[in-house]
């Protein structure tokens, strides 16, 4: 789980181009899952599949600009990675 590259920065801003944000090497691994945090702790993203990801909306909503904290958990293999994200818009 360590030698994942998990990206941390994404550009939802429409072109196309880095508009959402996730970690699809989780389909490797058995009961791995992926979340997004606020500074607050309040959860913005959640997902077990290594297809979803994350636009930067929470319900319905753009999120600001600025730095937000993420967890990868391994059931498999009881590892958990964390990171920050930061979410630009142009």
């Amino acid at each position: 789980v360590s030698e994942i590259e998990i990206y941390n920065t994404f550009t939802p801003d429409g072109d196309g181009i880095n508009d959402n944000w996730g970690v699809p090497e989780i389909r490797y691994y058995t009961g791995a899952r992926v979340q997004v945090f606020e500074r607050s702790g309040k959860r913005l993203f959640y997902t077990e599949d290594p297809d979803q990801r994350w636009d930067g909306i929470f319900e319905g909503k753009e999120m600001p600009v600025g730095s937000y904290y993420w967890t990868l958990e391994v059931r498999e293999t009881g590892e958990v990675r964390k990171g920050i994200l930061n979410l630009l818009r142009k």
